[in-house]
């Protein structure tokens, strides 16, 4: 009897192990049938030169379980700035329930204007290359794998990028491979997530792994009703830049900046007139801004190093027309032919936009 409630007891605790091991395995659940699509895997590198160049790859592996999830992937695309990159699809396939497989050639690719640019009045090499899925049906499996060629530094040596592991969805495996020059200097950010780190001929690089196994909830308004709910975080999971600090990045773009808002004689006469009825140094100020904000309007034309770089204050006066960074140089310029020294604020664009 004592052999039998001994054997009993033994697989008791087995049967409590497998279990808990169910519980924390890298499968999905039943629970997960209620999700419109699984991220089965989702891989990300990095490359850099010491240049600046590199390339990015993604490999993606998704179980589309409903309509919802096939019709959200029926179309991929990548995001990419044309004047320093090239990006394409290098395959991209459809696993069906059956087992039968079916490929969209790379060719069915259409190149589009970012839809930020059809949103706003913004004139930009930002795109987007679009993919038609074919043969894509609920229940199907998709994998498919983008490149993007970092072509050309957008400050000269120099390169920053950012990586968030996704938190909106099951995903039962995401990776990031950071692969960076040894010799090049270079600040890695991942407060939350600590990488592995490996040296070998000539390169440093960093992998990160996670994945977030929780159901997404069904009322995404229960946060919205709920007052006391923590904000979310909007810091990247992982950050890297190859700037010394931001007094170095201030400097890069005081460079770029600093010569377009040198005043010409077409400035100095503006500034004269908007301040002609101005009694005080800040009833000048207050003119002059008032000009800007109110007569310049909104529009960006953003085409490489123009992203960064302001168009010069005598053009933007002479079209009535700039983005932020072009108003700010008009209203420097306008400031300096009145006398007045000025000291540009670099602001995060996640708080604030143009």
């Amino acid at each position: 009897m004592r052999s039998l409630l001994t054997a009993l007891l033994y697989l008791s605790v087995c049967c409590s192990c497998l279990a808990e091991t169910a519980k924390t395995a890298n499968i999905a659940p039943v629970s997960y049938n209620g999700e419109a699509l699984i991220v089965e895997q989702w891989d990300t590198s990095f490359h850099y030169n010491a240049d600046g160049t590199g390339e990015e790859q993604q490999h993606l592996r998704l179980k589309l379980q409903n309509e919802a999830g096939a019709r959200q992937f029926s179309v991929i695309s990548i995001n990419y700035a044309s004047a320093t990159q090239a990006a394409q699809f290098e395959s991209v396939s459809v696993i069906h329930s059956d087992g039968k497989k079916t490929e969209t050639p790379a060719s069915d690719a259409i190149d589009m204007p970012a839809p930020v640019t059809q949103q706003a009045p913004l004139y930009s090499d930002l795109k987007t290359l679009q993919l038609p899925v074919r043969g894509l049906r609920p229940g199907d499996t998709l994998d498919y794998r983008i490149h993007i060629q970092f072509k050309s530094a957008e400050a000269p040596s120099q390169f920053w990028g950012e990586f968030n592991f996704d938190k909106s969805q099951v995903v039962l495996s995401q990776t990031l491979t950071l692969d960076l020059p040894a010799e090049k200097y270079v600040q890695v950010w991942s407060p939350k997530d600590k990488p592995t780190i490996t040296s070998a001929s000539g390169r440093r690089v960093y992998h990160w792994s996670g994945k977030q196994l929780k159901p997404t909830s069904p009322d995404k308004s229960k946060d919205k009703d709920n007052p006391t709910a923590p904000p979310e975080d909007n810091k990247p999971s992982v950050a890297w830049t190859t700037f010394h600090s931001w007094q170095e990045v201030g400097d890069w773009y005081r460079g770029l900046a600093a010569p377009r808002a040198v005043p010409t004689d077409a400035l100095r006469a503006q500034a004269d007139a908007i301040t002609h009825d101005a009694k005080t140094p800040e009833e000048q100020i207050a003119a002059i801004y008032t000009f800007v904000s109110t007569r310049i309007r909104y529009i960006g034309i953003d085409f490489g190093i123009g992203r960064f770089e302001p168009h010069a204050a005598a053009e933007v006066l002479a079209n009535q027309y700039g983005d932020c960074k072009d108003k700010d140089t008009l209203l420097e310029a306008l400031l300096h032919a009145k006398g007045f020294t000025t000291a540009p604020a670099l602001v995060a664009r996640r708080t604030t936009t143009c």
